[in-house]
């Protein structure tokens, strides 16, 4: 009961799929909201596996607070292209510590990094602006910025992996 007898054990190689990828280091902000919460940086990376037309793209987002907060926080991440401002890919997730802890139940102080991924949908070539906005996550309302800076962590330009066509 409970123990290994023989070789029963299969072990399955796996060749790793031929890919581009990049990554890039987001030097704007911090995003800095009411009640302590700072989105400190964001790193944007790409991915392009072979025989893709499109790179995916993804995000780490870090950040500190002073302390727990009276309600769950979630950011919003969103790329925004720069000629028009408009959002091109959002996308939105709840923020938690490393110990999988929502704002309600952090520590005095704690900080993580919440990785996004954006969808896989194509964005046109250009300047975008890597932005991150905190908001309540059941309310869906926004957290008030503490101070006059704004959502932006930093500017890219798309495509990452490749470079412009």
């Amino acid at each position: 009961a409970g123990t290994e007898q023989g070789n029963t054990f299969q072990i399955e190689f796996y060749t790793p799929i031929a890919a581009q990828s990049a990554s890039v280091a987001l030097s704007g902000g911090p995003v800095v909201a009411e009640g302590g919460l700072r989105l400190t940086g964001a790193m944007l990376y790409c991915f392009l596996p072979e025989g893709a037309e499109n790179e995916q793209l993804a995000a780490d987002l870090s950040w500190q607070s002073e302390g727990p907060y009276p309600v769950d926080l979630s950011a919003s991440v969103r790329l925004v292209r720069l000629a028009d401002g408009n959002t091109a890919a959002q996308v939105d997730s709840w923020l938690q510590n490393s110990n999988g802890r929502s704002a309600r139940q952090w520590e005095s102080p704690d900080n993580g990094t919440q990785f996004f991924e954006f969808a896989a949908d194509p964005l046109p070539p250009g300047e975008y602006d890597l932005w991150a906005i905190p908001y309540e996550t059941e309310s869906t309302q926004p957290i008030p910025l503490a101070g006059e800076d704004g959502y932006s962590l930093g500017r890219v330009t798309l495509p990452l992996c490749t470079g412009q066509p």
